[in-house]
């Protein structure tokens, strides 16, 4: 009888595993362009449409110049809560940007459309004051 016992339960924690290991999110394979002359940094939140931060762990922020891939970055703790700091890199000097987010509770890439532009050294928002990207 204990046997019998002792191979169920191995069979469940198994299957449970194997369960959880299917349920976990599979985020996209961004790759960043590298080799650029110039850069920027964006710090942003991204919320929904109803204005609900999207803060999941896992998630990415990602932005492309004209079809590249130009910066990723994951979610990170500012001093008022849940940002993204985007290193941005190009080699224009000032180009328009499209920017994509990952939520990681979904496994869906969001396609957040055109936000601030890249020109080179500059920042856009801060630390303290983020810009807000909405999900359309």
């Amino acid at each position: 009888m204990k046997l019998k016992s002792l191979t169920t339960c191995l069979t469940l924690g198994v299957l449970l595993l194997t369960l959880g290991s299917t349920l976990r999110a599979d985020p996209p394979d961004w790759k960043v362009t590298t080799g650029h002359q110039y850069a920027m940094v964006v710090y942003a939140v991204v919320v929904d449409a109803s204005g609900s931060p999207m803060t999941n762990e896992g998630s990415l922020l990602s932005v492309s110049e004209y079809g590249s891939l130009v910066g990723v970055t994951p979610i990170s703790n500012g001093p008022h809560g849940a940002l993204y700091q985007l290193k941005v890199a190009s080699d224009n000097w000032e180009s328009d940007l499209n920017y994509s987010f990952y939520d990681a509770q979904s496994d869906k890439v969001i396609e957040l459309g055109v936000g601030p532009g890249f020109v080179s050294g500059s920042t856009v928002g801060s630390i303290v004051e983020p810009i807000t990207l909405t999900q359309k």
